[in-house]
């Protein structure tokens, strides 16, 4: 590799990394554009597209999430060494993932405003690749940075995907900008300025309405220690300070228990379940709670929420956290991690399809830690849901930007659904969040807490709730179509001339 090449490479990975300080905590929005904006101008100069991808990627998932180092060190068996090549080699891999639609940039691109809408699909068909494939990781999507602004009215057209592709055209048309026509400038320049204008109209539309009578509301953070949780001496001590501190909370329409709140297998508590729903119900109250639960029909162990009191329902968790709850690719990667000596759990996936949890005549719509960073999964069960509903146990993450990224990605899941998001975490940050994403209330982290408020549920649906991301990405492959097929034309653009 050249000097030149490496300075290229070195830029790309330097612009990756930039790219989170445009989402939550910092959530300096501009830094995610220019960061974009400079992997578009360095794929427009390059015939190696891959390649700048992919350091682009490494750069993004390196300091976006690095968070996973200190789960790996903190809550794992690997010494610091192994758990600082183990991240580094979580995010190559991820990066591997994020580079490959770019690889088709030079095979689409024949001038630069075919470049712009070659890197607007493929930067949107990326960020959909990610959310599947090998079960997926949708982390540390561009359009996040948008959650504070009028532009995030866009996702509830076509979720957090079309926020990121308008980030992509507006990064693209400003690094290309010198090099673009006249009439390609004014109408780059009308383009964004038209989209930027009607964010404000589209954000006055009511797509959902009120429905039945607002919630009073109560979340439990009891911030137990991790190290502690699973330990079976202090097993009776958790539940007795789950019911201590409830005690002032029944009397609330609902409350709330975040994931794994009861730290045992539901079937072996029983008489503690029995007494918490006999309490509940003499409340006047809906209780849900995070708990695994064992069913016989399938001889397997799920992450579950239940309701007890007068809350009526069981939602298994139906998208698992790779390594921690589930080995992918067991057959090669177990006897690998089997050496490393990580620990692991053997849960089964829950339905894809399930009864909504009910309290009273509302239906919430679940979704179990890592589920909520998934837009689809969570749009399909919010189209016939009242209020979203979220539970996490963030203390593996501990004090890393890790536990705002979730936050800040519940939030436009409410956006995207424009119905009200309820989220209880074990050590933060719990919070109650309105139908346009804005936290009506929050507690503070790393401490016991109680959050309480009144939320409105809503009928109705967004486009995004009816059909997904799958508009945006059949444009964008359209998209890649329309510039492949030009392509075969005699004449094409020449790298030489950028």
């Amino acid at each position: 590799m050249t000097a030149r090449g490496f300075a290229r490479q070195a830029g790309a990975a330097a612009a990756g990394a930039i790219a989170p300080l445009g989402l939550a905590p910092l959530s300096i929005w501009p830094a995610t554009l220019l960061s974009m904006a400079v992997l578009a101008r360095l794929l427009y100069q390059s015939a190696h597209s891959y390649r700048l991808a992919f350091s682009y990627g490494a750069g993004l998932y390196l300091a976006g999430a690095s968070w996973v180092y200190v789960s790996i060190a903190s809550f794992g068996t690997l010494p610091a060494p192994l758990a600082a090549l183990a991240t580094l080699g979580f995010a190559l891999f991820v990066a591997l993932f994020f580079a490959l639609p770019f690889a088709l940039l030079p095979r689409l691109a024949t001038s630069p405003g075919s470049f712009i809408a070659a890197f607007t699909a493929l930067w949107l068909l990326g960020e959909w690749l990610r959310s599947w494939l090998l079960t997926g990781f949708p982390w540390l999507y561009a359009g996040y940075s948008l959650t504070e602004l009028p532009l995030a009215s866009y996702a509830s057209l076509g979720g957090v995907y079309l926020l990121g592709a308008l980030l992509a055209a507006a990064a693209a048309t400003l690094a290309l900008f010198p090099a673009l026509g006249r009439r390609q400038r004014l109408g780059g320049g009308a383009a964004m300025a038209l989209v930027v204008a009607a964010a404000l109209p589209l954000d006055r539309i009511e797509w959902t309405e009120p429905s039945g009578a607002a919630l009073t509301i109560a979340l439990l953070q009891p911030d137990v220690d991790q190290a502690q949780k699973w330990s079976r001496s202090e097993r009776m001590a958790i539940l007795d300070q789950l019911e201590s501190r409830s005690e002032p909370l029944w009397g609330s329409d609902l409350v709330v228990w975040p994931e794994a709140a009861v730290p045992a297998i539901a079937q072996s508590v029983p008489a503690f379940l029995a007494r918490v729903d006999r309490r509940a119900r003499a409340a006047g109250s809906a209780l849900i709670t995070g708990i695994p639960n064992y069913q016989a029909a399938t001889a397997s162990y799920y992450n579950s929420l239940l309701g007890l009191g007068l809350a009526e329902g069981l939602y298994n968790k139906a998208r698992l956290v790779p390594f921690a709850e589930y080995i992918p690719l067991q057959s090669l990667l177990g006897p690998l991690l089997a050496v490393f000596e990580l620990p692991m759990e053997s849960m089964a996936y829950g339905d894809e399809q399930q009864p909504l949890l009910r309290v009273g005549d509302a239906k919430l719509a679940s979704a179990i830690c890592y589920e909520v960073v998934y837009p689809d999964l969570v749009a399909r069960q919010a189209a016939g849901a009242g209020l979203l509903l979220t539970v996490s146990n963030d203390a593996w993450f501990n004090h890393t930007i890790a536990p705002a990224q979730h936050l800040q990605m519940a939030r436009l899941r409410a956006r995207e659904a424009a119905k009200p998001m309820i989220r209880a975490t074990n050590n933060g940050i719990s919070a109650l969040i309105d139908r346009r994403g804005a936290i009506v209330a929050s507690a503070p982290q790393y401490q016991p807490a109680v959050v309480r408020g009144t939320l409105q549920p809503r009928a109705g649906s967004t486009p995004f709730n009816r059909s997904g991301s799958w508009p945006v990405i059949v444009a964008a492959l359209l998209v890649c179509a329309i510039l492949a097929a030009r392509q075969r034309r005699p004449q094409r653009f020449s790298r030489q001339t950028r």
